[in-house]
C-alpha cells in the first residue's frame, strides 16, 4: 500500500494561539484605558467639585458683608480665605458697580424691589433743576409695575417747624401748604396694559424706554402682578457730570483652587450685590423730611 504523508497543523495551532492572545490582549487594554479614562474623570470631578465649593463659599461669605464694609474692599488687595478639610483656598476681589454699568436683574419678583441710586448720598440732591435721562427695559411682553421717583421738592419753602399755627381768625397757617414742608416729594406712576396709567414720566432719547427726571434721588420701580425678567435700568444722560460714578453696588468675584500646586484646577465664580434699600413697604408710606 502507498504511504501517505501526514499533515503538519502545528503551524496554524501557533497562529490561533497568537490570534487569540491579540484578542485577549486588545480587551483586556480596552478594559484599562475605560478605567484609567473614569478614573481620571473622576478625579477632575472631585477637584472641580472642591474647588467650586470653595470659590461658592467665599463668594457667599461676602454677598453677608454690609455695604460699608465692602466699600472699603473696594480695589484692595485680594483676600484668601482658606479650607483645611479640602485643601482649598479662595481668593476674593470686589470692584464697583456705578450708574454707568447699570443695573441688571434676572428676574424681579412682586415681592421685590429694583432701586436706582442718583448721588452717594440721596440726601444730598439739591434744587439745581438737574434732569437726568434713564432707560428702563425687560424682557416681560406685558409687565405691570410701579415706577417711584423720589425728587428734591421744587415748592419747599415753608419749614414746617418755622409754621405760624396760631393765626388769627381761622387759627390755621396762612396759605400753607403741607407738601411745601417736604424737601424731598414722590413721583408715582402706574404702568400696566403696554403704557402708563393716567400719569406718565417724560420721554427722552430714541429708544421709546427712556425717561427724563428733574433732581431725582432715587428711582424704585417692583412688579404688582407678576415677576419681570431681564430687568435693566441704566443712564442715557444727564446734567448731573457726577452721576456717572455713583455706586449702585459692588461686583464680587471669587476664584476657588487648591492651596498646593499639585493640582491646577480652579473655577471662578461671580455675583453683584446691590445696595440695601427699604422694602416695598417704603413706596406705600407717607414720610415728612425737613
Amino acid at each position: 500500500m502507498p504511504k501517505l504523508n501526514k499533515l503538519d497543523n502545528q503551524g496554524q495551532v501557533l497562529l490561533i494561539v497568537v490570534v487569540a492572545l491579540a484578542v485577549l490582549l486588545g480587551v483586556g487594554l480596552s478594559i484599562s484605558s475605560g478605567t484609567l479614562s473614569s478614573i481620571t474623570r473622576t478625579s477632575r470631578t472631585d477637584s472641580l467639585q472642591k474647588v467650586t465649593a470653595a470659590a461658592e463659599g467665599g463668594l457667599e461669605s461676602y454677598l453677608l458683608k454690609s455695604d460699608t464694609v465692602l466699600s472699603g474692599l473696594v480695589s484692595n488687595t485680594p483676600a484668601v480665605l482658606s479650607y483645611s478639610t479640602s485643601i482649598t483656598k479662595s481668593t476674593i476681589t470686589v470692584g464697583k458697580v456705578t450708574s454707568s454699568d447699570g443695573i441688571i436683574i434676572d428676574s424681579l419678583d412682586p415681592s421685590e424691589v429694583a432701586t436706582f441710586y442718583f448721588a452717594e448720598n440721596p440726601s444730598s440732591i439739591a434744587k439745581n433743576n438737574r434732569t437726568s435721562c434713564i432707560s428702563i427695559s425687560m424682557d416681560t411682553p406685558t409687565p405691570d409695575f410701579m415706577l417711584n421717583v423720589i425728587v428734591r421738592n421744587p415748592n419747599a419753602t415753608i419749614p414746617f417747624k418755622s409754621v405760624n399755627l396760631t393765626v388769627p381768625a381761622t387759627g390755621l397757617p396762612a396759605a400753607y401748604n403741607p407738601a411745601d414742608s417736604n424737601n424731598f416729594i414722590m413721583e408715582k406712576y402706574l404702568y400696566s396694559s403696554g403704557g402708563f396709567s393716567k400719569v406718565s414720566p417724560t420721554t427722552c432719547g430714541n429708544d421709546g424706554k427712556s425717561y427724563l427726571f428733574t433732581d431725582a434721588a432715587l428711582l424704585r420701580l417692583h412688579p404688582i402682578n407678576k415677576s419681570i425678567t431681564n430687568l435693566k435700568i441704566s443712564l442715557v444722560f444727564s446734567q448731573d457730570p457726577n452721576l456717572a460714578n455713583v455706586t449702585q453696588g459692588y461686583k464680587i468675584t471669587s476664584v476657588g483652587q487648591f492651596t498646593s500646586a499639585g493640582d491646577a484646577t480652579t473655577r471662578t465664580i461671580e455675583a453683584v450685590k446691590y445696595l440695601d434699600s427699604p422694602s416695598n413697604i417704603f413706596d406705600y408710606a407717607a414720610f415728612i423730611d425737613y
